[in-house]
């Protein structure tokens, strides 16, 4: 026994061999039983009766519900199933009463499994117990009915009439590949036994299993390594007892021509004849009830053309299921789509793949972390969700970690953990070279010219690319269709915007870029082409934004933000100018649907030197100081930003920055005078975007300090500048203008048209406006009372401007929060979100009619709390960082029942 425990570095070894260890054991039987069941019921029953004694208790025990879950259920799912088959082979060898004793036990632990209730049925009629065998179906039935509210299977029903008309036979032996009187060779026929558990695909299952009984032909198409021949086995594995099945695995195969041979052979048709195949092959199905199943035709898609054809036409109860990268297009098919597992959450198919693969591999469930799995999810959704790649990655990740398995480029190129016959399958980059090499010259130069889209792409942009780049293809159309077949192309079905419904995978996508980058000359011409197309795309788009058509404006540039991500980096590296030229040109779709990043490029070539920044630059930097609440920084930009204006009515426009700015320090006399002048330059020179921005302003500063007179005046000019637009965005802007200056003199407007700016600028899609207007719109809503979920509302104030880090905003709400809290005479939690604000760097100074309204809850406060406790809370405020005030105020929001609130 010494050899069995080795000693070594960092602690033993236990030396087993597989042969020694009873699962394997019991799997190595269970094959053997399915390979002699064709030719000998006995020597199949003696395989699996030795199989069954292996089990001593449940697989794995302790380690059942941890690290060895997964290979516990698929041990414990093999188990009942080699009991199902012992039953059938006791019915073939005559063994009925034993075999109705088996099938009831089995019955007795699988309540709800069906095949066994078959197999009472079939038993107790072939022993001259019809009426019992129809009170099993009838139990059967009404136990359905009352736990799950469905009916008994096909199979069951069609049984169940076969025994009201005494037309039962007794059963043969369960025959899996050959069809003839030989057996099949040993690579072809029978269905590959699965080496792990299939996880998720339940609905595709259902369906695939739904169009096989529809249609003699299904295929089953989509990209290589999305799980075609899984899928396929596991729906042949459920077919078994309905159907002979033939399994013909075409991936070796080099000609066409040999395709019926294989055929020929997996069906157990060896013997010389002068006959010609095809008659051969459909001589032997005959008019047998058969389902094949031809795996990986794509390469020989004419060979099983042919074949396929002569099999649908001479043989009337074959079927076909075949998986490939592109359909057969004949006459007939059904072709079933077959897309990559969902990666939304971490509660998504592909991350549960992911997680059972990696524990599988030897990584402790009991590490799978909040952090771990977020890292997941980035990896399962950089994949596409494709379950090769994910395999791939698992089992990798389990060797090198996650963080170095996170790089789309080092995943092309693992082959960890994948040993197949098909040295295609074994990594991403032998899968996808493969598929290429296929491809024609046309096809594989769109191919890689589409990698530098990095998103989705329309018909009309991959010709538009093409001419850009002085590329021409004979028809790019055509062309692209060719590819969507192959399935390197993907479609999306579902709404689009500008008709963008095609993309790489981002495997495929990578593994075209790094066969474009080969290429130098053509990659730089591809980029660059890329790079101004989008360019001038957007400049059209915020043109619309301008002119008034703001919808499609805002949604189209943020379904665009990959592609315009990828045009700034290319024009930063090649042209600074031109970069700068192209991120000024995005300002009002960068701060009016919060697109930090965009905010964040600006700032950089502030603080860069490689070029003069224009003006709109330092407005963008202004706009993001303001959101982070650096009010200093902010300010200095705004300074910066007008001594850079080019014109008077640039000027005008950019000073809203500074407006902005003071407003939110309280300097209302400067915020006043800067404001009205710039609203006549813009007014006059019929800048109506410019020209709302500033009566607001001056609307809203003039109702801060109480002279709502003159607040009303400009309100007034807000609404009938709204009323002579027809740009959303300008209306958005007066109501929200309209409803904030009108907070403390006529509530019931207020409500109103707060209530209006954030439909609109939700229909627009303006994040910022809807952050600004949900802000002021759900402190009105309580402070009114009229809604009891008003402090739902505060909720989701909070946590969506927590999303977009607008700390301003964040302090705004909460400053707005306190006075609420006292009047519920929460004044703890009204206290410490006080003094946390006070303590702050980044919260806005407060002034006016707010810093009256909070100097009286404090005071309440002090009233009602004693020394000690306000100490206690003034010194933990003391400690709290910005995000640790939100996240108190969110968790306070939350806490108060619905009954208090009303």
């Amino acid at each position: 026994m010494r050899h069995l425990l080795i000693t070594r570095p960092p602690g033993y070894l236990l030396n087993v061999r597989p042969e020694d260890l009873d699962a394997h054991r019991f799997q190595q039987l269970i094959r053997e039983s399915h390979e002699r069941a064709a030719t000998d019921s006995k020597s199949a029953l003696s395989c699996l009766d030795e199989a069954l004694t292996l089990w001593r208790g449940p697989a794995f025990a302790e380690f059942a519900e941890t690290i060895a879950r997964s290979q516990a259920v698929m041990l414990e799912q093999l188990r009942i199933s080699a009991m199902e088959e012992k039953v059938d082979l006791l019915l073939a060898i005559g063994e009925v009463s034993q075999a109705i004793g088996q099938a009831e036990a089995l019955n007795a632990s699988e309540p709800l499994r069906e095949h066994p209730y078959a197999q009472r049925m079939r038993g107790l009629a072939l022993a001259g117990r019809l009426n019992e065998s129809l009170a099993v179906f009838q139990s059967l039935r009404d136990r359905l009915d009352m736990e799950l509210g469905t009916e008994p299977s096909e199979e069951l029903r069609q049984l169940h009439v076969q025994l009201l008309r005494h037309e039962v036979e007794k059963p043969v032996a369960l025959t899996v590949g050959a069809i003839s009187g030989t057996p099949p060779g040993p690579h072809y026929g029978q269905i590959p036994l699965p080496s792990s558990n299939l996880v998720g695909r339940v609905n595709e299952i259902a369906s695939l299993t739904n169009e096989l009984g529809s249609h003699r032909i299904v295929s089953v198409v989509g990209p290589g390594g999305v799980g075609k021949t899984r899928l396929a086995t596991e729906v042949a594995s459920r077919l078994q007892e309905k159907t002979q099945l033939c399994w013909v695995e075409l991936a070796d195969l080099q000609d066409d021509d040999v395709v019926v041979h294989a055929v020929l052979e997996s069906v157990g048709m060896h013997e010389a004849s002068s006959l010609p195949a095809l008659q051969r092959l459909t001589s032997t199905i005959g008019e047998r009830v058969v389902t094949l199943i031809l795996d990986n035709c794509e390469h020989v898609l004419d060979g099983v053309f042919t074949t396929v054809q002569s099999i649908l036409a001479a043989c009337p109860n074959a079927r076909l299921l075949l998986t490939s990268r592109e359909p057969l297009r004949i006459d007939g098919e059904k072709v079933y789509q077959l897309s990559p597992l969902a990666v939304e959450s971490r509660d998504s198919e592909a991350v549960e793949l992911f997680v059972d693969r990696f524990t599988s591999a030897g990584f402790t469930s009991a590490a799978l972390d909040a952090v771990t799995m977020d890292r997941i999810v980035d990896i399962a959704q950089s994949l596409d969700g494709l379950p090769l790649a994910l395999e791939i990655a698992a089992a990798s990740a389990a060797e090198l970690g996650l963080e170095a398995t996170e790089s789309i480029a080092a995943m092309l190129g693992l082959d960890a953990g994948r040993r197949t016959p098909s040295s295609r399958h074994q990594n991403l980059r032998n899968l996808l070279s493969w598929s290429f090499d296929r491809l024609g010259p046309d096809e594989r130069d769109l191919l890689t010219a589409l990698a530098v889209f990095p998103s989705r792409f329309s018909i009309s942009m991959a010709e538009k690319l093409q001419t850009a780049a002085s590329v021409s293809l004979v028809d790019t159309r055509s062309t692209l269709a060719s590819l969507v077949r192959k399935s390197l192309v993907t479609v999306n079905v579902g709404p689009v915007i500008e008709a963008r419904n095609h993309r790489l995978l981002n495997t495929v996508r990578g593994f075209a870029e790094e066969r474009l980058s080969s290429r130098p000359e053509v990659f730089y011409k591809f980029r660059r082409a890329h790079s101004e197309m989008t360019i001038d795309w957007a400049r059209s788009r915020t043109e619309k934004i301008r002119s008034g058509d703001s919808k499609e404006g805002f949604i189209s540039l943020a379904y665009s933000m990959s592609d315009l991500r990828a045009a700034y980096f290319w024009a930063r590296q090649e042209s600074p100018d031109a970069a700068a030229s192209f991120v000024s040109s995005m300002q009002i779709f960068a701060i009016h649907h919060g697109e930090y990043q965009i905010l964040g490029w600006a700032e950089e070539m502030i603080g860069s030197g490689s070029v003069k920044p224009p003006a709109a630059i330092f407005f963008m930097g202004t706009n993001f100081a303001i959101r982070r609440g650096d009010l200093d920084t902010a300010e200095k930009y705004a300074r910066q930003a007008i001594a850079a204006a080019e014109t008077e009515v640039e000027r005008a426009f950019i000073s809203a920055g500074l407006t902005h700015c003071l407003l939110v320090q309280g300097r209302i006399e400067e915020v006043v005078s800067i404001g009205e002048k710039c609203w006549v330059v813009a007014h006059e020179a019929s800048d109506y975007l410019g020209a709302i921005i500033h009566a607001g302003t001056v609307a809203i500063a003039y109702s801060y300090v109480g002279e709502n007179s003159k607040a009303s005046e400009w309100v007034q000019r807000c609404q009938h500048m709204a009323a002579d637009s027809e740009s959303i965005l300008i209306k958005a802007y007066a109501a929200y203008f309209v409803g904030e200056a009108s907070m403390s003199t006529d509530k019931d407007l207020s409500l109103t048209e707060l209530s209006r700016a954030y439909r609109l600028a939700t229909r627009i899609d303006s994040r910022f406006i809807a952050s600004i207007s949900l802000t002021s719109l759900v402190t009105l809503r309580a402070r009114l009372g009229k809604d009891v979920s008003a402090f739902d509302s505060y909720h989701r104030a909070l946590v969506s401007l927590r999303e977009g880090d607008d700390r301003t905003a964040l302090w705004v709400t909460v400053r707005n929060l306190i006075p609420l809290l006292s009047e519920m005479e929460k004044h703890d939690e009204a206290y410490i979100l006080y003094a946390a604000m006070k303590n702050s760097r980044s919260a806005p100074p407060v002034y006016g009619q707010e810093e009256t309204l909070l100097e009286s809850v404090i005071q309440r406060a002090t009233v009602a709390l004693d020394a000690e406790a306000l100490d206690m809370l003034s010194e933990r405020a003391r400690t709290l960082e910005d995000e640790d005030a939100f996240q108190l105020a969110t968790r306070i929001v939350s806490s108060i029942d619905t009954s208090t609130r009303s």
